[in-house]
This record gives C-alpha cells, sequence and structure tokens, in this order.
C-alpha cells in the first residue's frame, strides 16, 4: 500500500460489504489506514448488494478530487468471487490474491484479469496496477 500510494495518478480506498466503522478499525489494527483515503471508500452501510458499491465510491472520490471516476481507471483488488464479480460488474479491471480461502484457478475462471498468490512482492503489485490501468 506504500509504494502504491507514491503513485500519483493512484486514489487508494476501500470497497467492502464491512460497515464504515469495521473497515477502518481492522484497518488500522494492521498498521494499513494511513494508505487508505476512507473518505471516498464505499461500505456495506451505503448498500446491501456489493455490486452496487462501486458507484458510491467513484462519486465520492470525483467529488473529491474534481475528477471522473468510472470502470476505465479503476482497479479492484480482492480476494473473493465476489470482489471480481463486482469489478466485472463494473467494468473495472480486477486483481485478484489466492491468499483467502478461494484457490488461485478458481479466481481465474470467474474473470481475474490478473491472479497474484499475496501481495508480498509491492514492485509486482504496482506493476499490475500499472498495467491494468494502461488496459
Amino acid at each position: 500500500m506504500r509504494a502504491v500510494e507514491k503513485h500519483a495518478l493512484v486514489r487508494q480506498s476501500v470497497l467492502t460489504g464491512n460497515m464504515r466503522v469495521l473497515a477502518e478499525l481492522k484497518l488500522r489494527v494492521f498498521g494499513l489506514a494511513d494508505q487508505i483515503d476512507f473518505a471516498i471508500g464505499a461500505y456495506g452501510d451505503d448498500a446491501l448488494n456489493r455490486i452496487e458499491l462501486t458507484d458510491y465510491a467513484w462519486q465520492r472520490a470525483s467529488e473529491q478530487y474534481g475528477e471522473r471516476y468510472d470502470g476505465t481507471n479503476t482497479v479492484l483488488i480482492g480476494d473473493t468471487l465476489l470482489d471480481i464479480a463486482t469489478a466485472k460488474a463494473a467494468g473495472a479491471r480486477v486483481i485478484a490474491v489466492a491468499s483467502g480461502s478461494t484457490s488461485a484457478s478458481e479466481l481465474s475462471t470467474a474473470g481475474a484479469d490478473l491472479v497474484l498468490d499475496d501481495l508480498v512482492d509491492t514492485s509486482k503489485v504496482v506493476n499490475a496496477i500499472n498495467a491494468a490501468l494502461l488496459g
């Protein structure tokens, strides 16, 4: 996350089924909150259907930064089939991480643009995001 935050064109936030307060708490516990712009995120208390959350995040980011956000300039990183479905429904690129309970094969079959084993190699993550943004 720290490596990505240095990229001038990247805005990092959260799109999650968790309520905002829980999302912030989880990321603070793991020391990741400082790199996240929670104000432009979208949360379970915005909508019950996660696929609807991208619109909330884009609206907030557009208001905050005065730029247009949509699927063409969005990369979602997730580890579930629902994360992939959300990205695909929004027309966004999706980098899947096989660090959860869903296998790399399942993530790939579901339509992930790229599947990584983990996020340990930050240069690999940054390169993947750049490649996804350049389409």
